[in-house]
């Protein structure tokens, strides 16, 4: 099977071992970054007072903003430099 995709200018291997726990990281990162800022922002505009008031920081609303842009942010990044690295790839393979 190895010699047959070889054959064919194809590998079993596309990305290397760790490629997949670098694209987390950096998806963990960015996704992190862009909550925070997000988040920072939220608590400063403080839309209907939800965010802190006389008595304090709501941290329990800060936090559900803070996961609100988080997930998203994670899986859309994952996503993103999935593609961008199998287009790369791809792109890469074309060339003689």
């Amino acid at each position: 099977m190895a010699r047959a995709l070889r054959q064919l200018g194809m590998s079993k291997r596309r990305f290397s071992p760790g490629f997949f726990a670098k694209v987390l990281v950096v998806g963990i990162a960015g996704s992190a970054l862009l909550a925070a800022v997000m988040t920072a922002l939220d608590w400063r505009k403080n839309p209907a007072g939800i965010f802190h008031g006389p008595d304090g920081t709501h941290w329990a609303i800060v936090g559900e903003t803070f996961f609100s842009w988080f997930w998203p942010a994670l899986s859309a990044a994952v996503l993103l430099i999935l593609l961008a690295a199998s287009l790369r790839h791809a792109v890469r393979r074309s060339r003689p």
